[in-house]
Formats: C-alpha cells, sequence, structure tokens
C-alpha cells in the first residue's frame, strides 16, 4: 500500500512539471514607473503601476495596465492616474525568460494644486513598450 501512495505522489508531482510548460491563462505583475509628461520642459513623474494579461494562445494576449505617477516641486504638487489596454505579443521559447512587446491604449486623469488653488483634466494616453518576464 505504502507503494502505490509513492508512486501517485510520484506521478502527480511529474504531471505539475508537465503543467508548467503550457501558457499561462493569466499574468499579473506590480512595477515602478516613470511618466514623461510634455516634451520640451515637461514634467517627469514617478509612480507605481499594476499590469494584467490574459493569453489568447502562447503569444498574443490582451493586457490591463492601471498606473498612479506623482511629483512635488516647489509647492507644486502634480498626480497622474492611467488606464491602459491593448495587445501583448509574447515570444516563449525558453522556460525561464519571455520576452514580450505591447501597445496599450487608454486615458489619463491629471490633477494639479498650487499654493491653494487645484485643477484637473483628462486625456488621451499611450505606451509602447518591450520588456521581459523571468519565470
Amino acid at each position: 500500500m505504502r507503494k502505490i501512495i509513492l508512486l501517485a505522489g510520484a506521478i502527480l508531482l511529474a504531471a505539475a512539471g508537465c503543467r508548467a510548460q503550457d501558457t499561462p491563462a493569466a499574468e499579473v505583475s506590480a512595477s515602478y514607473s516613470f511618466l514623461r509628461f510634455g516634451v520640451s520642459n515637461g514634467v517627469n513623474q514617478n509612480g507605481a503601476s499594476i499590469s494584467v494579461a490574459g493569453n489568447l494562445n502562447h503569444w498574443l494576449g490582451l493586457a490591463g495596465d492601471f498606473g498612479g505617477y506623482h511629483k512635488t516641486e516647489n509647492g507644486v504638487t502634480f498626480n497622474t492616474y492611467t488606464c491602459l489596454g491593448g495587445p501583448r505579443f509574447s515570444y516563449r521559447k525558453s522556460n525561464r525568460v519571455t520576452p514580450f512587446a505591447q501597445v496599450l491604449f487608454g486615458g489619463a486623469h491629471g490633477s494639479l494644486s498650487a499654493f491653494g488653488s487645484s485643477g484637473t483634466g483628462n486625456g488621451f494616453a499611450y505606451s509602447a513598450a518591450e520588456d521581459w518576464t523571468w519565470a
């Protein structure tokens, strides 16, 4: 009886390794982000983003990214929040590293406060990036 239990456990452990070879149904990440607002004499903001991607097959997925960024300088506070989505293209030839490229589109909400006054605004936002995930 003990041998049968050990054999069943070994088979289950071997099957778990085979599952690791499949494309994950979803991927989630949280990271530091840098945002450049404007072209010349613009504002650099630091923040964080959370990204979720659902994989449709081994190379194509749909990604959503939500970010928040902040900058305070000389009594002026500037916050930006983004909500983006779009396709993610992955190259899955390695068991450890998966390079990917994505193009995300969506919206941004900005708020500015300075010396007792404040204002907000909404606009179009996009992100084009290449990166890699480490397993």
